[in-house]
């Protein structure tokens, strides 16, 4: 395989500041290793699909990076909207059977709270990680929506509400480590494009 050939598979769905980065560090390698246009280079940097899945664990794709430059509803004011319909739900309920469910409205409110932390530290953010950040914690607001209403109820928790609040514990836990990682790639992305992050 061709070095054209190998670093345009190797780069397929990358964005293009990342593309001309490996393009010129690879070339570079090449050059010094003495391999000109026409050698076959698989042998000294592997199959290029290794490579495209390393760029895609350090880089963000030039699809996801389109989507989050987009000028659109942040996807955390869904959480907002189904948290707060949530809240206006359960008050009905505890108006209808005589029974308040403040524990619940505890959850609402805990998942709520996050959503504002998270638009008040977000607030100054360049749009891309903006939208990524907030699209990240709306679903971790979710989570901690499940796991703050059983902590927060007076019933006795059985088995199974007990294992539910420990896989919603490791599902937030999950979706924090995913958003801190999601982050760091966006935040390579843009610097190799030249944005000031």
């Amino acid at each position: 395989m061709t070095p054209e050939q190998w670093l345009h598979e190797a780069t397929r769905g990358l964005p293009r500041a990342v593309v001309m980065r490996v393009q010129t560090e690879t070339l570079a390698h090449l050059q010094e290793a003495g391999l000109g246009e026409g050698d076959d280079i698989t042998a000294l940097l592997g199959p290029p699909a290794t490579t495209r899945k390393a760029l895609g664990r350090l880089y963000v794709s030039a699809a996801e990076l389109d989507v989050l430059g987009r000028d659109r509803v942040d996807g955390w004011l869904l959480s907002l909207v189904m948290l707060g319909v949530l809240a206006v739900g359960l008050l009905f309920w505890g108006a209808w059977t005589g029974d308040p469910h403040l524990p619940t409205l505890g959850g609402v409110a805990a998942g709520l709270g996050l959503l504002a932390l998270t638009a008040a530290w977000t607030h100054y953010w360049r749009p891309e990680q903006r939208r990524q950040m907030r699209a990240n914690m709306g679903l971790c607001g979710m989570m901690l929506f499940q796991i703050v209403l059983p902590a927060l109820s007076n019933l006795p928790l059985g088995l199974l509400e007990s294992v539910s609040l420990c896989l919603w514990g490791g599902l937030f836990l999950t979706g924090l480590i995913a958003a801190q990682h999601s982050a760091q790639k966006l935040r390579r992305t843009l610097a190799l494009k030249g944005v000031r992050v």
